[in-house]
């Protein structure tokens, strides 16, 4: 029976991998910091810092993100909210976590995150399909 958990050798192409990516996808994220409009939070960097995304993760009002999902998902342009409920309110975490709601920054982002696609099969004109829809739902 195979393992799900990565071997030696997968462990060790993991920088190949990541390398390979951003060869695939150059400027993907930046593409996406560099279009997407006032309210919307981009990920922070790092000045001189790269990044190889796995996923784009933006902030949007909370009064509007499942809206600009539902948007989205019109246009045919996919979007996922990962963490809907804070890990500490989830089930398998309730004995481990601290008072439940006091997290106040988890409890807020579960509220505004969404997440854009971001794969190597994104080219300019979809990335810009992308952008347009979103900008134009949060005018």
């Amino acid at each position: 029976m195979e393992s799900d958990k990565p071997n030696k050798s997968q462990n060790k192409r993991t920088p190949f991998v990541a390398a390979t990516l951003s060869l695939l996808l150059p400027g993907a994220g930046q593409f996406y910091n560099g279009q997407l409009i006032k309210g919307v939070i981009i990920p922070e960097r790092v000045d001189g810092s790269t990044h190889v995304f796995h996923q784009y993760t933006i902030q949007v009002p909370a009064d509007k993100r499942d809206d600009l999902k539902e948007y989205l998902g019109e246009l045919n342009i996919p979007s996922m909210i990962y963490y809907p409920v804070p890990l500490q309110n989830q089930e398998a975490f309730k004995g481990l976590s601290r008072i439940p709601g006091s997290l106040e920054t988890d409890q807020y982002l579960t509220t505004v995150v969404l997440s854009l696609p971001m794969h190597s099969e994104l080219d300019e004109e979809q990335l810009n399909f992308i952008c347009s829809a979103i900008r134009s739902y949060l005018a």
